[in-house]
Formats: structure tokens, sequence, C-alpha cells
């Protein structure tokens, strides 16, 4: 849904076919380092709760996190190897993610992408 809403908040007709033609990638962690890239690069960022600095950690810790829990989970032929409590205290996390990502969300429904 954020890299959804980005995307249509790129106003540049050619940057909008540019970034849409990376991220169609069926490949989610590619698609995400897209997204990444272009969000830094972009001049107009959310200013409230350290977005600016904090994108590395709000977003990119949880979703590698559970990234590799779908991966664990999704190869039975594969023991797996997710320790209980690591995956307390990161889904104790979740809540706060979610929360994160749809202020981001907001923010690119009201506002379009500068470059």
């Amino acid at each position: 849904m954020l890299v959804d809403t980005y995307a249509k908040a790129i106003n540049d007709e050619k940057m909008h076919a540019s970034f849409i033609s990376r991220t169609s990638n069926k490949f989610i962690a590619k698609i995400f380092d897209e997204f990444k890239a272009s969000w830094k690069s972009s001049r107009n960022k959310p200013k409230d709760y350290g977005w600016t600095n904090d994108i590395e950690i709000k977003i990119e810790q949880i979703f590698q996190f559970c990234r590799i829990c779908r991966n664990e989970a999704g190869h039975p032929h594969l023991p797996p190897n997710l320790d209980k409590g690591v995956l307390l205290a990161n889904m104790g996390q979740f809540v706060k993610y979610i929360e994160d990502m749809y202020e981001l969300i907001g923010y690119y429904k009201e506002n379009k992408v500068q470059f």
C-alpha cells in the first residue's frame, strides 16, 4: 500500500513511469529497495516524528523481520530458526510499525513527491 500510494504521488510523468517500471518486479525486497532509493532522493518528506532520520529504523527493520519470518515459515523443508523471544519482542513493535506506515501513506495521499 505504501509503495502504491507513493507511486501515485509522483507527479512527474517520466519519474512516475520509471518508478513503476522499477517496482513491477515480483520480489518484495527489490520493490522495497527501489522505494527506499526513491524516497531518499525525494525533496519532500514528512517532518514529524523523526521520519527524515529514522526511515531505516521505522520501516526497514520491521519489514526485514517480517520478510525473514515469512521465508522461514514458507519453506517447510528447512527447520525453522525462529526464536520465540525474538518473535515476541519484534511483534510487540508491529502496532507502532503499522501506525507509522499509515501515517506515511496518509502523507503521500495529501502531498506529491518532489524530486
